[in-house]
């Protein structure tokens, strides 16, 4: 039973164990508190916690012996070009390579009659012709260097990025020998070089190709001038750009045609030997000379 704040439990068995002295005093002052704490009335019971649960581990795949970590992708990244051009001495010096175990050839008294174009075209070649005469007043050492005089000039006078595009362009054939290289070179002439050229070379040049530069409203115009004008028709024309090397607007195969090379003659091999030997010689016997006169003063 609760008596006063306090709880107090009693039952039979306790009340006969206390005298009515202890019985009376205790209803008194409230009775006997129980030793265990008080409880508020106000307060509330606190809720139950509930009990904490944390997920289990998750187990990683273990990777198999052969199995290799993939290494993470990288963004693949192409430099632009560069826009430099290759120094004369880089150029010159590789192509010095590629002719370097060249023999020394001069021309044949005649040219070749025909020859075949990287298209398979056969081209026949007249000995009178500008172009012609052109190359064979090549020196055998003028031929011999041609790659190299050709990329030196190309890079020198249009620059090496230009020299690159002209080389990675299709191979067509274009008539009067020119090489596509060149063909494609005289894009980058001015405005009226490329008329006069054209001009000259109209009846020299694949039709198609020179109506195909006819598209060009400017390039036509000027063409007009030189057409109202009643300019005569020069084909011995040469750009100024191409004037100290003619030849280099030529293709490969039409030089070689009209060169028509041959191995020097064996008595200009054996003199250039002979005078090798000779000054070989001389150096010998100088040499032996001055160790015997060095010896005797000593």
């Amino acid at each position: 039973m609760f008596i006063g704040d306090g709880f107090v439990q009693t039952n039979s068995i306790f009340d006969n164990c206390l005298t009515p002295e202890l019985l009376a005093k205790s209803r008194s002052s409230g009775g006997f508190r129980s030793s265990s704490p008080s409880r508020s009335r106000s307060s509330k019971p606190s809720s139950s916690s509930k009990p904490s649960y944390s997920a289990p581990p998750s187990k990683k795949a273990t990777p198999t012996k052969n199995a290799k970590p993939s290494s993470p992708s990288k963004p693949s990244y192409s430099a632009p070009p560069s826009k430099k051009p290759v120094p004369r001495k880089n150029v010159a010096a590789d192509a010095q390579k590629r002719v370097t175990s060249k023999k020394t050839f001069e021309k044949s008294n005649i040219p070749k009659s025909t020859y075949v174009s990287k298209s398979g075209k056969e081209i026949k070649i007249s000995s009178k012709a500008t172009n012609t005469q052109r190359v064979r007043s090549l020196s055998p050492t003028e031929y011999k260097n041609r790659s190299v005089r050709s990329e030196t000039h190309y890079v020198d006078t249009f620059g090496s990025n230009r020299y690159g595009y002209y080389r990675s362009q299709p191979s067509i054939y274009i008539g009067g020998g020119y090489s596509s290289p060149f063909w494609y070179s005289t894009f980058d002439l001015p405005l009226t070089i490329q008329a006069l050229w054209l001009w000259n070379n109209q009846r020299t040049i694949q039709s198609e190709l020179y109506q195909q530069r006819m598209q060009n409203a400017a390039l036509a115009a000027e063409v007009a001038k030189l057409q109202n004008g009643n300019v005569p028709i020069n084909e011995n024309y040469v750009p100024p750009q191409f004037e100290k090397n003619p030849d280099l607007m030529y293709s490969q195969e039409f030089v070689d045609a009209a060169y028509n090379p041959k191995p020097e003659s064996r008595a200009k091999t054996f003199l250039c030997w002979g005078v090798s030997i000779f000054i070989v010689c001389i150096l010998v016997i100088v040499l032996i000379r001055l160790v015997f006169t060095v010896n005797v003063t000593k």
